[in-house]
């Protein structure tokens, strides 16, 4: 059988890889947001206008975004973190899944 020794380590590599992944998410989403204010503050102030932030997944990438197998639902990463921003500009949060080829003309 296997040690729990290297079971361990094996769980603590998927744990740090997991984090690694949440923590590029992080970073990007930062920038694209400093990237986007004062570029594109027209699309903030419409995003306000509309009351709503649609933000496009894959919904297929987990731990980033995925189904739940219980509700249905989208979940993950990038839906916590979309939600946080929603929150924080006070406007309903839209999540619509979409394949690659479709990001910029559905959104």
């Amino acid at each position: 059988g296997t040690s729990p020794c290297l079971l361990l380590s094996q769980g603590s590599v998927s744990m740090q890889r997991n984090r690694r992944r949440l923590t590029h998410s992080l970073a990007a989403l930062g920038l694209a947001l400093l990237a986007l204010q004062p570029a594109h503050a027209d699309q903030l102030d419409d995003i306000k206008k509309k009351g709503e932030l649609v933000v496009g997944v894959l919904g297929t990438d987990e731990p980033n975004s995925f189904i739940d197998a219980k509700t249905r639902e989208i979940i993950g990463y990038e839906v916590d973190l979309a939600q946080a921003i929603a929150a924080r500009l006070g406007v309903k949060l839209q999540i619509k899944q979409l394949a690659v080829a479709a990001r910029i003309p559905e959104l």
